[in-house]
């Protein structure tokens, strides 16, 4: 009798093993990415040769796509729940790859892929991604072309007893604390630079002595002028004196 058991338990082993519906073993990929950037997970087939295929992030389906196109939908849409991914995640239509989009630490972990071809055979993949933090001086770079312009997020939001202080090469530059009692840009708070009080009071000397010599130019340019004309009157000539009414009779 315990050996009638041993191949009923056997028979029904191999049975699981050959059946169609029986899932194919399963691969595990390791990825690796650094925070930020764009990551492929691959599925290796096409789209139109498959039933269906079915992206999950532990154990949560977040993408799906039809052999035909007739469905799709990722994240949220396939779910009905939280929207973790945030229009992060992009299906790729020929193949079924998955591309996560600035990803984040907490985007680590198993994604399973399932694949439904037209034979009732399941086939599945698992990526085993760990995603690496960078530190904040390289994840908070910023790019941009001489003469235009740039805005720094600093991704909170300020609350109103909140001090917020900004800085360039360890000199404050910005400041903004309460309900914007005190707001200050382009020089520290505690006064203008002694670099800055310097180019000031040249500028200012600069322009008093342009001024100064605009005005003596002037003034000598009308002295000059007034002079010329005194000598072109002088002394009235006697025989352009009037004639005598008295001397013709």
């Amino acid at each position: 009798m315990e050996i009638e058991e041993w191949r009923i338990y056997f028979s029904f082993i191999l049975f699981l093993f050959s059946s169609h519906d029986a899932v194919a073993g399963v691969d595990v990929v390791t990825v690796s990415v650094n925070e930020g950037e764009s990551v492929t997970l691959h599925s290796d087939v096409k789209t139109n040769q498959e039933e269906d295929i079915k992206w999950y992030f532990n154990d949560i389906r977040i993408a799906e796509i039809s052999g035909d196109l007739s469905f799709i939908c990722t994240d949220v849409q396939c779910n009905e729940g939280t929207e973790r991914f945030r229009d992060r995640l992009k299906l790729d239509l020929q193949n079924g790859s998955l591309t996560i989009m600035n990803i984040t630490i907490t985007d680590s972990g198993l994604y399973k892929l399932k694949i439904f071809s037209s034979n009732s055979s399941i086939s599945e993949n698992t990526f085993n991604l760990t995603v690496h933090g960078v530190p904040v001086s390289e994840k908070d770079k910023n790019s941009v072309k001489e003469g235009e312009s740039v805005s720094l997020d600093p991704g909170v939001v300020r609350q109103p007893n909140d001090v917020m202080v900004w800085y360039y090469k360890d000199i404050r530059i910005a400041e903004i604390t309460g309900y914007l009692s005190n707001v200050c840009k382009d020089v520290p708070v505690s006064g203008r630079s002694s670099a800055f009080s310097a180019g000031i009071a040249v500028t200012v000397i600069l322009l008093l002595a342009v001024c100064a010599a605009v005005v003596i130019y002037y003034r000598k340019h009308q002295e000059r002028r007034e002079d010329i004309g005194m000598q072109n009157i002088g002394p009235v000539n006697q025989n352009d004196a009037p004639v005598n009414q008295e001397s013709l009779l």
